[in-house]
This record gives C-alpha cells, sequence and structure tokens, in this order.
C-alpha cells in the first residue's frame, strides 16, 4: 500500500488487511488491532512515521471511541480540526509545527466520559 507524504486513513488499511497476509500476520497493522491495542498503536506509528489521522467521529464502536480519546490525551498528537463527521490530528512535529500552533483545538471542547 502506498502512502502520500506518510499519512494513511485508517479506510485505506482496512480496505487491504486482508491482502497482506494470509497467516493472519495483517493484524498487528489492521486498523482494528491498531484501535484496540496501544501497543500494537505504537508499534506501528513509530515504524510508518504516522503524520496525520483523519478519524470518522461517528464510529460508535467501542474500540473506535477508546482510540479516538487516547488520541486526544496523547500529547503528541494535536487536534486541529473537527466537524460534524471527522477530527484530524497532526503529529508534533517541526514539520507540522506551524499549522499546529495556527489551527489546533483546545482540548477542553471535546466531551470525553
Amino acid at each position: 500500500m502506498e502512502t502520500r507524504n506518510n499519512e494513511m486513513s485508517w479506510q485505506n488499511i482496512y480496505h487491504y488487511h486482508n491482502r497482506w497476509s494470509k497467516d493472519g500476520s495483517y493484524k498487528n497493522l489492521s486498523s482494528l488491532w491498531m484501535q484496540e491495542n496501544d501497543t500494537v498503536w505504537k508499534e506501528a506509528e513509530e515504524k510508518y512515521n504516522f503524520n496525520v489521522i483523519y478519524f470518522y467521529r461517528h464510529d460508535a464502536t467501542p474500540w473506535a471511541q477508546a482510540f479516538m480519546i487516547s488520541r486526544l490525551k496523547d500529547s503528541s498528537w494535536a487536534p486541529v480540526y473537527v466537524d460534524d463527521y471527522t477530527i484530524i490530528f497532526l503529529k508534533r512535529n517541526e514539520k507540522n509545527q506551524a499549522i499546529i500552533d495556527k489551527y489546533e483545538l483546545p482540548r477542553e471542547i471535546f466531551a470525553v466520559n
């Protein structure tokens, strides 16, 4: 699977995961496993150097909500955009700093239970 600027959406990961391996090793990178297991997420984040997370806010599954809340609590990611359907996080790094400085959303605007 190709990425552009180290950006990968969860939908692309999920779409291609069955093509990667018949022995089940694809599970280490599937979006579900990364959403359910913070260790798997951290390993994938380190390996693929994710720079942006585009996330569908209405995914009401427990693992998706837990993942989104974890990213809101994770100081290495900055929420920079939210609307009725999407939330976008940028990785805190030099490349993104100017955008984060301009658009970072205060975490207090998010209702986290």
